[in-house]
């Protein structure tokens, strides 16, 4: 039940599923259902505000069943067909009883149009529109300090290596069924130039559900931790966190502030926990290539039906996107299912992108 919400389905990194992954391949390969997640269009009783707006409800529904079924999910659910009183989650409002189906709300007919698009399809590839910057690619670990806790040690190793010759071995000991983890500190914090969307690293796992996690200090002093994702399975993977959005109280390390990263900013941490307190062992994993995410926040889905292309694109904050194409027109079906076309020009297909995601059906 990967809820998120009051956060979005990239700022809350809806994805990270990779715990449930790590544990499905070692007890046996079984498929990964998501059999509840929604957004309430008020306030509910998971969420006091509620994103206060159906259309954005409508966005996160068509977003968030996007990203879970690129992450691997087979089957999403979304909580919750009718809205219940003093719980707006549903595809239909209230209305005037129990059995009234009239009040469809945006969500319902974004359902509607997800399914009837994807139908049929074979998922391509997913095409972010970021520039990553590698800040720290491990060829020394110099400068990295373990902290207090005596759970683990950094490494440089020729063992694993994912860009270059060498990346950092942390392996981990955590012998309690209460909380363990280990910090390794940056003597000098890495800057972080401008305003990055998110912060990412690459890892290569050892089956466990730890998860590793990364300090940010901000320009008021504050230190905010963020969860990368679990560590997974053998194998380099790529974990990545927005961290434009207010954490928890639980993961203001240091210093008093607004919860959120006030530029300019730096890299402070990074951290291995265990996540799951009654979980005791020792193991080995590998860091490479840790990595600043900058540049406009546009999202593409790359699919396929047949002899057709489909790229199904969104942009929270909103941005004009160019795909290659080789009609000379495409249809575009907008998130509620009204279909107009797009003309080409020289190859390429311009499209005005905001939250709500797109459809569009060309010949790549």
């Amino acid at each position: 039940h990967p809820y998120v919400d009051p956060y979005g389905p990239e700022d809350g990194n809806l994805a990270a599923a990779d715990g449930v992954r790590a544990l499905t391949q070692r007890y046996g390969e079984k498929p990964i259902w998501a059999t509840e997640v929604g957004w309430s269009s008020g306030p509910g009783d998971r969420d006091k505000v509620g994103v206060t707006d159906t259309h954005l409800q409508a966005s996160y529904l068509t977003r968030s069943m996007l990203t879970l079924w690129q992450a691997g999910i087979e089957r999403s659910f979304w909580y919750s067909f009718k809205d219940d009183p003093g719980n707006p989650y549903g595809l239909i409002g209230l209305g005037n009883s129990r059995i009234d189906y009239q009040p469809r709300k945006p969500a319902f007919f974004a359902l509607r149009t997800l399914n009837q698009q994807l139908a049929g399809t074979e998922f391509v590839e997913r095409r972010d529109l970021f520039e990553p910057q590698v800040r720290d690619s491990f060829l020394t670990v110099e400068g990295w300090r373990r902290t207090s806790q005596p759970n683990g040690t950094l490494r440089l190793s020729t063992a694993r290596a994912r860009s270059g010759a060498t990346s950092a071995e942390l392996s981990y000991n955590f012998t309690t069924r209460e909380n363990d983890y280990v910090v390794f500190e940056r003597d000098n914090p890495i800057p972080l130039a401008g305003e990055p969307y998110a912060l990412g690293l690459w890892a290569y796992g050892d089956g466990s559900t730890h998860g590793v996690k990364i300090w940010v200090r901000d320009a008021e002093g504050e230190v905010l931790q963020f969860q990368l994702g679990a560590v997974g399975a053998p194998g380099w993977h790529f974990l990545a966190v927005p961290i434009g959005t207010p954490v928890d109280p639980g993961n203001r390390i240091r210093g008093t502030g607004n919860g959120q990263v006030d530029f300019p900013a730096a890299i402070q941490a990074i951290v291995l926990d265990d996540m799951i307190d009654r979980m005791t062992g020792s193991g080995t994993i590998y860091l490479d290539d840790l990595t600043v995410i900058n540049g406009h926040e546009v999202y593409d889905l790359r699919l396929r039906r047949g002899n057709e292309d489909l790229d199904v694109l969104w942009s929270p904050p909103g941005a004009r996107a160019v795909i290659n194409s080789n009609s000379a027109t495409a249809r575009h079906i907008d998130r509620d299912g009204t279909e107009s076309t797009l003309t080409a020009a020289n190859g390429r297909l311009q499209i005005n992108l905001g939250p709500a995601p797109v459809y569009v059906w060309h010949r790549r």
